[in-house]
């Protein structure tokens, strides 16, 4: 819980990091899933849609190219970190669960993905 509770952490760290430089149309934003959490890009494409992408992506990539390059430069480093993040963020919460299920915790006494960011707040 621990190491789960760190990495938690600097997602949120990595969210108001992004905050400071942050490009029009592109937001990085957590999501939680029934087994993980991860940051995802947000891209607004024309009016109001938006979508969650890569930097890969041909809309992400055109956007990206439309910035300076101290700005690309800042975004792509940041998502390298937001990658290995959320790979180690996934192996933890999958883990964690595992744990929970077979130590036969009631699902009630487990702590979810959905409600980190409440109890990181809480104990700050």
């Amino acid at each position: 819980m621990v190491s789960l509770k760190g990495l938690e952490e600097r997602a949120q760290d990595l969210l108001d990091e992004y905050q400071v430089f942050k490009l029009d149309r592109l937001s990085l934003v957590r999501r939680s899933f029934e087994t993980y959490s991860a940051l995802s890009w947000r891209i607004s494409l024309d009016g109001s849609k938006r979508r969650f992408t890569s930097l890969d992506d041909e809309a992400a990539t055109a956007l990206l190219g439309s910035v300076q390059e101290f700005e690309r430069d800042q975004v792509v480093c940041l998502d390298r970190e937001v990658q290995l993040l959320n790979a180690n963020l996934k192996i933890e919460w999958i883990t964690y669960l595992e744990h929970c299920r077979l130590s036969k915790l009631p699902e009630e006494k487990r702590l979810s993905p959905k409600q980190m960011p409440r109890v990181l707040d809480a104990l700050s």
